[in-house]
């Protein structure tokens, strides 16, 4: 009869004193021992593949969809801050006129739009003048979406252009901007002249000179 019962919590229980000298009790007791261990892992073995076969339907997410997302998000935030620098320009450019004497000029979505595809077109192809590189000047662009701008005897529309490194905040772009064409006398007259009632604004992000900038145009009727 071997001198232990069961292996239950680990121990050995014995009935009797182990003889001097014998070695049969020492030698079951290691042998046990492994096989203890190994059921333990193949216990615990069985518990995580169950874990695993049991959630069939853990939900785990989608790597291209993320990134998607942030792409959108940063998109977003990007169109956002765009907006708030045509809105920004437009009241530094109003607070300008006023502090002159003139009147503030009315927002006008469909200049805006015209304003808006010129600075795209310029930062995706890389150019900066009012032409187009086919030689659409501001007023072509205009009739191009089926509009037309009279003053007086004036028949189209005024620009004024920008491109500035991006190193500060909207607000402190539009500053930025207004402040060199008014120290221009070509800009300031389009922008302090009193004959024009509205404008439209535009912004895109683009490169200049290897370096991520922003590409502003405004137009005046």
């Amino acid at each position: 009869m071997l001198p232990y019962t069961h292996f239950h919590n680990w121990s050995v229980h014995t009935h009797r004193r182990r003889p001097k000298g014998d070695n049969h009790w020492r030698v079951i007791r290691r042998r046990q021992r492994p096989w203890r261990f190994g059921a333990w892992f193949a216990a615990i073995g069985l518990v995580i593949y169950a874990g695993f076969a049991f959630l069939p339907g853990l939900d785990v997410p989608n790597i291209a969809e993320f990134q998607a997302d942030r792409q959108e998000a940063k998109a977003k935030r990007a169109a956002e801050t765009l907006s708030d620098l045509e809105r920004l320009t437009h009241e530094e450019i109003n607070k300008r006129r006023v502090t002159n004497g003139g009147l503030a000029l009315l927002w006008d979505g469909s200049l805006a739009e015209v304003a808006r595809a010129h600075s795209v077109d310029m930062a995706q192809r890389g150019y900066f003048s009012h032409d187009t590189p086919e030689g659409l000047d501001p007023t072509d662009r205009l009739h191009q979406e089926g509009l037309n701008c009279r003053k007086g005897y004036r028949y189209g529309i005024a620009e004024n252009l920008a491109i500035e490194i991006v190193s500060g905040s909207p607000d402190q772009l539009a500053a930025m901007a207004v402040h060199g064409w008014m120290d221009s006398s070509g800009h300031r007259r389009n922008l302090l002249d009193r004959q024009y009632s509205t404008t439209g604004i535009g912004a895109s992000y683009g490169v200049w000179e290897g370096r991520k900038a922003v590409y502003l145009t405004q137009v005046f009727c």
